[in-house]
């Protein structure tokens, strides 16, 4: 059991971090500097996620304990508290970025905005997502969470590989919300079967 954890934190790394590497081979380190910065703001909102992972993850496994009916209670609870919250920020930081960070940035990086405001928007959807993969690790389908990276690492690297040449960091940003959304729904589809199944 340990080990797939350990590959589901390599693969999760790779994942955040093949969009860099390929700015770099592709782009230089100039568009490197624009999206890490503009992506950079998405990261400090993250901590909502790990928070939320921290305090969750107990309690999941005492609720799975108890059965489906009380851990689906609290899978829907924190749905709606999540998605509330990170809808919130989300769009709270899309109006504040034009704003606020051009007392942050400047020159060529004011184009960090940019990569900002779209970025923000994995936020409610990563906050999801943790929710997915906490019951995931319950029911014990870790190995699952492991080929769910593992396949967008992969996704992420074609998109970003047929984007990047023409569209840049901005494709990058996008590509980044696009693959969120879809680990949401590869997740949720997951945790429905599995819970039916018990």
């Amino acid at each position: 059991m340990a080990y797939e954890y350990l590959f589901i934190s390599l693969l999760a790394g790779l994942y955040f971090k093949l969009d860099v590497f390929l700015l770099n081979f592709l782009k230089g380190e100039e568009a490197v500097g624009i999206y890490t910065s503009g992506y950079k703001f998405l990261e400090a909102f993250v901590f909502l996620a790990v928070s939320y992972n921290f305090v969750a993850m107990p309690q999941f496994a005492k609720l799975q304990k108890l059965g489906t009916n009380a851990l689906r209670m609290r899978i829907n609870k924190d749905l709606r508290i999540l998605l509330s919250v990170g809808i919130l920020v989300a769009f709270a930081a899309f109006v504040a970025f034009p704003i606020i960070l051009p007392y942050v940035l400047q020159g060529e990086y004011l184009r960090a905005i940019t990569v900002s405001q779209i970025v923000i928007f994995a936020l409610p959807l990563i906050l999801i997502y943790s929710i997915f993969l906490n019951t995931l690790y319950v029911l014990e389908k870790a190995h699952i969470a492991v080929l769910i990276f593992a396949s967008q690492a992969g996704f992420n690297l074609v998109l970003n590989l047929i984007y990047i040449p023409r569209y840049s960091f901005v494709a990058s940003s996008y590509i980044t919300v696009f693959g969120e959304a879809l680990n949401v729904i590869i997740t949720f589809v997951l945790v429905q079967k599995y819970l039916r199944k018990i």
